[in-house]
């Protein structure tokens, strides 16, 4: 049967007739696939190059819950629904689920390695309404009575021999799938502060478990029964052993009003960015990471610490530009720890459980460095309290007597009890491991109060009070130098007064720590004290003249070495 096409087609054109099609490539006409059932429309991609296909071929290419039946109507369980999508995905070697944006009650669903469930506009509404706090966008929604963990994150065993399994010794568990702009609803009670977990009684929002480079980003995890989100190792009952949860990439997650903690954090090299933890019934952020990195994260409102160091594991783990504030007992506790660094960081207004008992007021801090602690640096990190108030006890507590302390341009004002409490100021430094010739702290400066138990030396409204139990108007009297050496003894004020002038190369002080001498020349010979870098070192870099009536201090750094201050 002869075909009519016309006469002057154009590239692309398309011709049908008697229920077939052609297109016109520019010199013939080409036949077009007939098409039956759904496959009846083509569909014809924009660019040079791109290839026809039909409508349906297309649609399959985003995989969605609601292809596999789920509805998300607040009422229908789309548990199996939404797994059936995911091990759709994962079966074709993994790929992205559309998880629109409804409401899907779920018992619980796993994610495994190289599947993204990915949803829109994550979020919550009305935290600080307890009877009507919601959650919105793309939903997962524990049913209530379930107890279980809601999300759980970890690999599939694979024996398909296309990459190491976990069957291996060494195993191949990265995961490079997760979960973006979900939000995870433990359906715990609707209060935000939590009292109880009486819907459901057990449960993470989200638990990983043995796996690498798990993603989460834009994802909410609220009012489950216990942590919001958890991460820790798993044995997978192979030759492997246990497996450690490692290098994950995670931003703008948060943990909102969950009966446990908000984040239980383990493992290492992990890079977290702004994760948010407000309103739950244990501590904000809890972490046992090593050689990791925190950046703008916030911890307001946990009924124990906004963040808790528990261990550090290996290597250096950093938290930067981080604040925590309003929490019942720390703002930052640090306890058994290896490798920590603080910079930049705010704690503000802690430990407001005062009255209750619930905790001690040295567990009423905004930083709190115990005595298990090593290697600790903080670096321009600020205490922030509110005049009259009955929390921030103390704005640096810091028991550093068995592990160094490094505090760098650290500040403190008005807290309640004292601005900084330092067991042992001879293990405190302004600078690490800088060598035994330099000074072993820079001076502070006090807005409040500072008691010094290490050192005794006591500071109230910026002034000095008492240096080693001794008051500025008590002054032990030396009038004699023997071979250029001034002996203090344990006198801390001293008068010199000399039958003849003098001139001081060296100190000797039976005073331990970090001692402080004054001297006042309280006669009418002058006093020279020799600038020497190896003895005494004056701020001038040059030798000093004590006339009548005129003072000088030096602190003890190390070795023989003192400094003017």
């Amino acid at each position: 049967m002869a075909i009519n096409f016309p006469t002057s087609p154009t590239t692309n054109d398309i011709y049908t007739e008697s229920d077939r099609s052609w297109k016109f490539n520019g010199t013939s006409w080409d036949g077009l696939p007939i098409p039956s059932g759904s496959g009846i429309i083509t569909y014809t991609p924009a660019g040079t190059g791109a290839v026809d296909t039909v409508v349906e071929t297309k649609l399959r290419e985003r995989i969605s819950v609601t292809d596999f039946g789920a509805v998300g109507d607040g009422a229908t369980d789309d548990t199996t629904k939404i797994q059936a999508a995911i091990d759709y995905a994962y079966s074709l070697g993994g790929g992205t689920v559309h998880l629109p944006v409804g409401r899907y009650m779920v018992s619980q669903i796993e994610v495994p390695q190289r599947v993204i469930l990915q949803g829109e506009a994550a979020g919550f509404s009305n935290q600080y309404t307890n009877s009507v706090a919601a959650p919105r966008g793309s939903t997962l929604f524990a049913i209530t009575g379930t107890n279980a963990d809601i999300v759980t994150i970890t690999m599939r065993l694979e024996t398909d021999g296309t990459e190491t399994t976990l069957g291996y010794s060494n195993p191949d568990v990265r995961h490079f799938g997760g979960l973006r702009d979900i939000t995870v609803w433990g359906n715990r009670s609707a209060n935000a502060a939590p009292t109880n977990n009486d819907l459901n009684s057990a449960g993470d929002a989200i638990k990983i478990l043995g796996a690498r480079y798990v993603q989460l980003h834009n994802v909410v995890a609220a009012f489950a029964a216990d942590e919001g989100v958890s991460m820790g190792s798993f044995d997978y009952g192979t030759t492997s052993g246990v497996i450690p949860s490692n290098n994950t990439m995670w931003s703008n997650v948060t943990a909102i009003s969950n009966f446990g903690n908000g984040f239980e954090l383990y493992g290492g090299d992990h890079s977290f960015s702004q994760l948010q933890a407000g309103y739950n019934g244990a501590s904000g952020i809890i972490t046992g990471t090593g050689n990791s990195c925190f950046n703008g994260c916030y911890s307001w409102n946990n009924q124990v610490n906004g963040v808790y160091f528990l261990g550090a594991g290996n290597g250096t783990t950093t938290m930067t530009g981080c604040r925590s504030y309003d929490n019942e007992s720390n703002g930052f506790l640090i306890g058994e720890s290896g490798q920590l660094h603080l910079t930049g960081c705010q704690s503000k207004t802690n430990g407001r459980a005062g009255g209750a008992g619930a905790f001690s007021d040295a567990n009423r801090s905004n930083f709190h460095i115990t005595s298990l602690a090593q290697g600790v640096l903080l670096s321009g990190c600020f205490s922030v309290s509110e005049s009259g108030q009955d929390y921030d006890e103390y704005g640096f507590y810091i028991d550093n007597t068995t592990y160094q302390v490094t505090l760098s341009g650290c500040r403190a004002s008005a807290s309640a009890t004292e601005d900084y409490q330092i067991s042992d100021y001879s293990k405190l430094r302004s600078c690490n491991d800088i060598g035994t010739a330099q000074p072993l702290h820079s001076g502070f400066v006090a807005e409040g109060e500072i008691d010094m138990a290490g050192s005794n030396i006591d500071v109230n409204a910026g002034k000095l009070l008492n240096i080693k139990g001794a008051s500025y108007n008590s002054w032990a009297t030396v009038s004699t130098v023997t071979t250029n050496t001034l002996a203090c003894g344990s006198d801390t004020m001293i008068a010199l007064n000399m039958a003849s002038p003098e001139t001081v190369n060296d100190l000797t002080s039976t005073v331990g720590g970090i001692a402080v001498h004054t001297f006042r020349n309280a006669g009418s010979n002058a006093v020279t004290f020799t600038h020497n870098n190896s003895k005494l070192r004056n701020n001038s870099g040059a030798d000093i003249v004590l006339a009548a009536s005129q003072s000088i201090s030096y602190a003890f750094v190390s070795g023989v070495v003192w400094q003017q201050i």
